[in-house]
């Protein structure tokens, strides 16, 4: 399963149901009972995102969590990822959407967690959101 930024995100700074459930969800990748798999850009988006809300101390924070994570894998975005997002783009995605979607495509890997309702519109993606 590919993580999308927005449930990392969720898990660091929201304290209502989506962050509770995000954290629960990402509980399950750290005790080894999900296997799952992100990006390089996702995580650069969530760092982003984290240093512009809560500074470069919550950054460190969750670079330190996520490489506790010996379940979650973090692919670079390569050639294949980039040539790939194009038909993504095509079908109507945004950029970054574009390329999560296609580094799914190179993974092999069909099912994404997001809270992102735009990936229903691929109909080779599987949106679940964190449970």
């Amino acid at each position: 399963m590919f993580i999308d930024s927005n449930v990392f995100i969720s898990a660091f700074l929201d304290s209502q149901a989506p962050g509770i459930a995000a954290r629960a969800f990402l509980g399950k990748i750290a005790k080894g009972e999900q296997n799952a798999i992100t990006s390089a850009l996702v995580i650069n988006e969530v760092f982003y995102k984290l240093n512009e809300i809560r500074g470069f101390g919550q950054v460190e924070k969750a670079y330190r969590i996520l490489l506790s994570y010996s379940h979650l894998s973090i692919m670079p975005i390569d050639d294949k990822v980039i040539s790939n997002s194009i038909s993504y783009m095509k079908e109507g995605l945004e950029a970054s959407d574009a390329f999560h979607a296609a580094a799914m495509k190179v993974a092999g890997v069909s099912t994404i967690c997001s809270y992102d309702k735009g990936f229903d519109r691929i109909k080779s993606i599987k949106r679940q959101e964190p449970k």
